[in-house]
């Protein structure tokens, strides 16, 4: 009897994050590309699936899977627990208790993942998250022998591959003062400033490599940016001061030198990346370090500082689900699932587009192209 109140707990925690599973991993008319995915999945031939001459990896898994699991939903909702599980192990490697660090990482990579859901990225990703072992234990040969594997779904995460390299200089950057990181940081959202600038670069870049650019960054940077003077931008931006202000009780965890220099690096291609329409997935294998920083931060933190952060956290959260149109109203694929009776896709296309329009009065177009990013 005396391990009844344990038991409890554990079963507690078990059936909350079997909900977690199924609450973020089977969405229906909530996110984007889903549209362009499930028409892939139930109407390209084999011989357009086949024929691919880049990324060919997602394109024979829709060719083998689907002669398996008819139903897109269930597929797709599959794929999406093997992400999730993949970064419960990430969180696992690094802290003990995953809800803390699944709530934080909602707003820097679990609801674009598994809600907006970029599937073919997405499945790049996990391949990414696996390698991460082999970079923690310095086999750096076998982390990118992986790595790379990813690039068969995605070819953009070349970039966060070879940046992750760069924690062979982890040393020179996370035992700089505190002045100087914070120097480069007003360098970086000075850059940020100057959407011009980059792109120069950016057209340059897709001058040369137009097809690797395309999948980056979109090429076009906008001259007018207010992205850097937003909530959630500015909450940014006090969070690495928080960052700095933590870096011991990082640094005293497993791989803390790991994990602190992963989420600098993220903080600084943040407010670079920032004004580029699709450039911040370069940083979204990064703010599963930065999350988990934070949690060791709420943690370690007095009373008010953890408060402060979860408020501040809560609101970048719920601001990213309100003025979007991808997240309300939520829908459950489960039932539809199991009774094989899906909804017209007109239909459910257009529920949260047009929820949003009620809220806002904006209007949300469909994407020209067939095959999302």
């Amino acid at each position: 009897m005396d391990n009844l109140p344990d038991r409890k707990h554990i079963l507690g925690k078990k059936l909350f994050l079997v909900w977690i599973y199924i609450f973020l991993c089977f969405g229906y008319t909530v996110g984007t590309d889903w549209r362009h995915y499930e028409d892939l999945y139930n109407f390209a031939t084999d011989k357009d699936l086949l024929r691919r001459d880049y990324e060919q990896g997602f394109y024979y898994l829709i060719y083998l899977i689907r002669h398996i699991i008819p139903d897109f939903w269930l597929f797709l909702g599959l794929v999406k627990c093997l992400y999730l599980y993949s970064v419960i192990k990430f969180i696992k490697r690094f802290i003990k208790g995953e809800f803390l660090p699944i709530g934080i990482m909602l707003n820097y990579n679990l609801l674009f993942m598994l809600i907006d859901n970029p599937l073919r990225f997405m499945c790049g990703s996990v391949i990414l998250v696996w390698s991460t072992v082999y970079l923690l234990d310095k086999k750096y040969v076998k982390f990118i022998i992986v790595a790379l594997l990813g690039l068969l779904f995605h070819i953009s995460l070349i970039a966060p591959i070879l940046l992750s390299l760069l924690v062979v200089f982890r040393k020179k950057m996370i035992y700089r003062s505190n002045v100087t990181l914070s120097i480069w940081y007003i360098i970086a959202c000075i850059i940020g400033f100057f959407p011009q600038i980059l792109n120069e670069f950016s057209n340059y870049f897709a001058s040369l490599f137009p097809t690797i650019a395309y999948k980056l960054l979109n090429v076009y940077v906008a001259e007018s940016n207010n992205a850097i003077f937003t909530i959630g931008s500015l909450i940014m931006f006090f969070l690495f001061f928080v960052l700095l202000r933590y870096r011991k009780a990082i640094l005293n965890n497993p791989h803390g030198d790991i994990l602190y220099f992963f989420a600098l690096l993220y903080m600084y291609l943040f407010r670079i990346l920032l004004i580029f329409p699709t450039g911040f997935r370069i940083t979204l294998y990064f703010g599963l370090f930065f999350a988990v920083c934070l949690a060791i931060i709420i943690k370690s933190a007095n009373f008010k500082i953890k408060y402060s952060l979860y408020l501040l956290i809560g609101l970048t959260i719920f601001k990213t689900i309100w003025s979007s149109y991808q997240y309300l109203p939520y829908t459950n694929s489960i039932y539809h699932i199991l009774s094989s009776d899906h909804l017209p896709k007109s239909y459910r296309s257009n529920l949260n587009k047009n929820a949003y329009h009620k809220r806002t009065g904006e209007t949300i177009k469909e994407k020209s192209i067939n095959i999302p990013d």
